[in-house]
């Protein structure tokens, strides 16, 4: 498309399209070591097969934004012409629902599971896609989880599985509300408490269809499972994904 730039993977128009990109194979695949000069929401921090998702425009009733709810996008300089953009900012401000998931592993084939609000959707109805192979093992105290979004310590000593789904579109394919059914996709997401506040890394993408109101509601509404972190019903979130 004219006037756009092109920098770590991705274009500059319609980059919540472009983040929800898959790891055909994440067994095989290796996350780069340079993820201070790779972001890993580009999908050239990963080394393996990539599917893309189309960049072009699509018609969702919701949509990531940036902070200040226009376009997401990321901060490029052109120094040589003759050579990419090169990224002088690796956080993406992103602006949407957050929700804190449980991940699973279900069936002979032990294909994923995202738990929302401690209720897995339907059979069939959501698909994960790690980037890589993901660590179940891996834990985070509750306190480095509340810190990371930016609210108060807290002072259990509890530790957690931490992951977060983060909506990047979504909308109703049937249009009557006696039919409506939701798809859409979003990222798997981890905290890194040891970095700004609000701060994520991608770990990798899901994919929903046919969902119920209800469903629709648990994919698109903020929540944590520790209800001592105070949330707005409804209200979209602002991190940074880096």
């Amino acid at each position: 498309m004219l006037g756009e730039t092109y920098g770590d993977g991705l274009w500059s128009e319609n980059m919540a399209n472009q983040l929800a990109w898959k790891v055909t194979d994440p067994d095989k695949a290796e996350r780069s070591e340079d993820l201070h000069k790779i972001p890993s929401w580009s999908w050239a921090s990963v080394k393996g097969a990539i599917d893309l998702n189309s960049r072009l425009p699509e018609n969702w009733d919701k949509v990531a934004t940036n902070h200040r709810e226009g376009p997401i996008a990321c901060k490029l300089e052109i120094r040589d012409e003759n050579q990419q953009p090169m990224l002088t900012e690796t956080a993406l401000a992103i602006r949407s629902s957050l929700v804190e998931v449980q991940l699973g592993r279900a069936g002979v084939e032990k294909k994923w599971t995202v738990a929302f609000n401690g209720i897995t959707l339907g059979d069939g109805k959501l698909d994960v896609f790690p980037d890589v192979e993901l660590d179940m093992n891996e834990k985070a105290p509750h306190n480095a989880i509340s810190q990371n979004i930016g609210m108060t310590d807290l002072s259990s000593g509890n530790s957690q599985d931490c992951h977060f789904a983060l909506l990047l579109a979504g909308g109703r394919t049937y249009i009557r509300d006696s039919d409506a059914r939701w798809s859409g996709y979003g990222l798997i997401l981890k905290p890194c408490p040891e970095r700004r506040p609000r701060t994520f890394q991608r770990v990798g993408m899901f994919r929903f269809h046919n969902l119920g109101r209800q469903e629709w509601r648990r994919v698109s509404t903020t929540a944590f499972r520790d209800p001592t972190i105070p949330v707005d019903e409804g209200e979209d979130t602002n991190i940074l994904l880096e």
